[in-house]
């Protein structure tokens, strides 16, 4: 009987990470299908729209945004993660 511990599909999306540099959004562990990537402002108007195929890695460039706190919703054919960004000038 196999005693290894399962890995579920909260598992999988511990993986991934989102980080801000220079107007670029890195996300990466998205390795394969659809993603659409949406930020908000803190008060919940969206200011950036797009997709990509996952590949591990991926790069966004995004507009320029006022300094201030933002939330990007990341959401695959699976799930949908969302993480603070900081933005500072």
């Amino acid at each position: 009987r196999d005693r290894s511990p399962s890995r579920g599909l909260g598992d999988v999306y511990k993986r991934q990470s989102m980080y801000f540099v220079d107007r670029n959004l890195t996300i990466t562990g998205v390795h394969s299908g659809d993603t659409n990537v949406r930020v908000y402002d803190l008060l919940g108007k969206e200011v950036h729209n797009t997709s990509f195929q996952g590949t591990g890695f991926n790069k966004i460039t995004l507009p320029s945004l006022t300094t201030g706190v933002y939330v990007v919703q990341l959401e695959t054919q699976m799930e949908a993660i969302s993480k603070k960004i900081i933005i500072k000038k």
